[in-house]
């Protein structure tokens, strides 16, 4: 174990189990909405309705900033397994880890520490806030490290290069929304889609702000069941009808893709618009 992460976490760990109130207020900043994400989400939705001449860079940078966060969650997930697997803080036996009141020794078990999707999540988030306006950003950064990465480690699921690998991971990915030509590209679409049906954008913005907010744990029991469904059809059906109805689908995206092209060509060799 690197010296960083040994001398924080016996730092921070010899307060643990101390005070019982303490030590399940920090669990509920770790696992509850309000308290852990509440704010900056708050701070998002500030920044993404306040009226001025620069709305349109401002919103087209947050999109961007939502987008890459979870796409740096998903490089999180995908490096986690990939990488050799790292065992939570609290289940260290080099650590003699003391348990805060309240904490269980099997929380996110079989899950490995490094990096962390939550610091991957926050941190890009909080930074999109920081690109668009410095004191609001300044205040989501401060709260996602004092509540999210704080909280985390002193609970033991993560070692601080597990926080600074996630944040670094969130950061880069926004940050790459300072290059014209990948912002746009990753928000053409829904920037037209939020000029031309704004109440329908606005309404897919606060599911998706909703969903950043709970980590996406509603969609964990969704996935479960799909899963359920999908292989219960397999098995009820067969594979060589399941393959045939594949076919039969890729058949028909690829029909209805070719159909909207034609279409699109024809509007714009006539100078129609599509109707609404």
């Amino acid at each position: 174990m690197n010296p960083l992460d040994a001398g924080v976490i016996a730092f921070v760990n010899q307060f643990a189990h101390r005070s019982p109130a303490f030590d399940v207020f920090v669990r509920e900043l770790a696992g509850n909405e309000i308290l852990k994400t509440g704010l900056i989400m708050t701070v998002l939705y500030w920044v993404w309705f306040r009226e001025d001449g620069n709305r349109e860079a401002r919103r087209e940078l947050l999109l961007f900033g939502i987008a890459a966060s979870c796409a740096a969650v998903l490089a999180a997930r995908v490096l986690a397994l990939a990488l050799p697997f790292r065992e939570r803080p609290l289940r260290n036996p080099e650590l003699h880890f003391v348990l805060p009141h309240a904490m269980s020794s099997s929380a996110v078990f079989g899950w490995s520490s490094f990096p962390s999707d939550n610091a991957s999540l926050f941190f890009g988030v909080a930074f999109g806030i920081f690109l668009v306006s410095r004191r609001a950003g300044i205040l989501a950064l401060c709260h996602t490290t004092l509540v999210v990465a704080f909280a985390r480690v002193y609970l033991g699921y993560h070692y601080p290069t597990d926080i600074l690998a996630g944040a670094a991971l969130g950061i880069g990915a926004v940050a790459l929304g300072r290059v014209p030509a990948v912002r746009n590209a990753v928000t053409r679409v829904p920037m037209r889609w939020l000029r031309t049906r704004p109440q329908a954008c606005h309404t897919a913005f606060c599911v998706g702000v909703f969903l950043i907010a709970t980590t996406f744990e509603p969609l964990y029991p969704l996935a479960r069941m799909a899963l359920v469904v999908a292989t219960t059809v397999v098995d009820a059906l067969g594979d060589e009808t399941v393959l045939w109805a594949a076919w039969a689908t890729a058949f028909a995206l690829f029909v209805a893709a070719a159909w909207t092209l034609i279409r699109r060509a024809h509007w714009h060799r006539h100078g129609a618009s599509p109707r609404r």
